[in-house]
């Protein structure tokens, strides 16, 4: 699913919550505990890289949560660049 797909009340929900200051503090503090930690887990052998590698995904994926605000006003701008183009030409 891609924010095209959700309904107007859906995005307006959405950009609501990624407005929120709470949860944009709590996913870039998890990015700098990631960040932070990364080099301290030790790669002795398989399961330390793949827990290394299990953060790095997490962080990138606190890292799009945090940066969803962006995105939900990029879809609300295309959004109305599409209803414009879509309204008749007056003559």
């Amino acid at each position: 699913m891609t924010l095209q797909e959700l309904t107007s009340d859906e995005l307006s929900q959405l950009r609501t919550t990624s407005k929120d200051p709470t949860l944009k503090k709590l996913m870039d503090s998890r990015i700098a505990d990631i960040k932070n930690d990364d080099f301290s887990i030790a790669v002795k052998d398989v399961d330390g890289m793949l827990r290394r590698e299990y953060l790095r995904g997490m962080c990138e994926a606190y890292s799009a949560v945090a940066s969803l605000q962006v995105a939900v006003e990029e879809e609300y701008e295309l959004r109305k660049k599409e209803e414009a183009l879509a309204q008749p030409k007056k003559t």
